[in-house]
């Protein structure tokens, strides 16, 4: 993992960031009041641990400033003067690496991965080129009495947090070939050629209801990568939070052609090395000084990392003369996925972007 050292000056004066909470506490300092630095970051360094916890004695100032427009990553990752970033990182921003493991055609051992109540689930095999995708091929056994709905949430490959293309779906009493089959584009984004590893969440929903019939069960797959992969996980960018064991670095501005969004995007990476299942939202956005509503919702579980981005509504940006992304502010707000009354919420303080 590659790790800097801040360049730039540090500028700023201390604010007070209120974690919410009552009960049990996790990784939140519940009810305590923190108090963070403000920082300027320049060239394509990162904030050091001890310049996060660093408390200061003045409460002036709320807004972690984070200026992109003399660094080498965003909209620069392709110019000609940035060519040993180039090498390093792909148009996503994500690491390539090309080893001997992703020549290599990875196997899993054939194993049962859910038995209960009359439905029986084996994991058979990879399947790097399926039709729609690579996938995991599974034999699904339903001697139970209902119809069921085999979801694979939470999913996750090599440590990086994957979409699910499709669920199976098998009848009362049938047996039945199918695959769990995960998002071709986002593996290639993540640079993901060879999977060493696969973990999530297997719910059996009944397909007419959506209510889940069984309790979700963990799933982990090793492959025969597992055992000599390196892991590595791409945080170059700006530290926009590092705290609560929640780390979130934003690593510029993408480019993608949609129908339905604009062309640019905000590249974010998000570590979760807590024990509970973390989302990450927006709270109060702007698009160079106007409000604009972002899409932007990223689960990430326990020790899992996430590559994600975001979009902005291609009507909204239209409606407001927005044809360049120049400037974005908003804060972070993280909740535990699966308790929405959970009083552990970590609210950031405001990010302020500069393109």
């Amino acid at each position: 993992m590659k790790k800097r050292i801040i360049a730039g000056a540090l500028a700023g004066i201390v604010c007070i960031t209120l974690f919410s909470g009552c009960g049990n506490k996790t990784e939140t300092q519940a009810g305590k009041e923190v108090k963070t630095k403000e920082i300027k970051i320049a060239e394509s360094s990162e904030v050091s641990e001890s310049d996060i916890n660093e408390k200061s004695s003045n409460d002036e100032g709320d807004v972690i400033h984070l200026d992109f427009s003399d660094s080498n990553f965003g909209e620069n990752i392709n110019s000609d003067d940035s060519e040993d970033i180039k090498k390093e990182v792909s148009s996503e921003g994500v690491t390539e690496a090309v080893t001997e493991e992703s020549k290599s055609d990875e196997t899993i051992e054939e194993q049962v991965i859910f038995d209960q109540g009359g439905l029986r689930i084996t994991a058979k095999g990879l399947e790097k080129s399926g039709w729609n995708g690579p996938c995991l091929n599974v034999l699904i056994e339903n001697e139970s009495d209902e119809d069921v709905l085999i979801m694979a949430k939470s999913l996750s490959i090599n440590g990086y947090m994957v979409s699910v293309k499709d669920s199976p779906y098998v009848l009362k009493g049938q047996k039945t070939y199918s695959a769990i089959t995960f998002s071709d584009k986002e593996m290639e984004k993540l640079g993901i050629s060879s999977i060493a590893d696969i973990e999530f969440n297997l719910n059996v929903l009944n397909p007419s209801t959506y209510l889940e019939i069984f309790d979700p069960s963990l799933v982990r797959i090793k492959t025969s990568l597992a055992d000599s992969y390196d892991y590595e996980f791409d945080d170059t960018g700006k530290v926009a939070f590092d705290e609560d064991g929640v780390k979130i670095v934003i690593k510029g501005l993408g480019e993608e052609d949609s129908a339905i969004f604009g062309k640019e995007f905000i590249k974010v990476y998000i570590e979760n090395t807590t024990e509970k299942n973390l989302t990450t939202q927006l709270r109060n956005t702007t698009i160079n000084g106007i409000k604009i509503d972002p899409t932007f919702s990223t689960e990430v579980t326990p020790g899992k990392h996430s590559i994600s981005a975001i979009y902005f509504l291609s009507t909204d940006l239209y409606d407001n003369n927005i044809n360049e992304i120049k400037e974005a502010e908003f804060r972070f707000h993280i909740y535990e996925t699966n308790n929405l009354f959970s009083d552990n919420i970590i609210e950031s303080k405001m990010i302020k972007i500069t393109f």
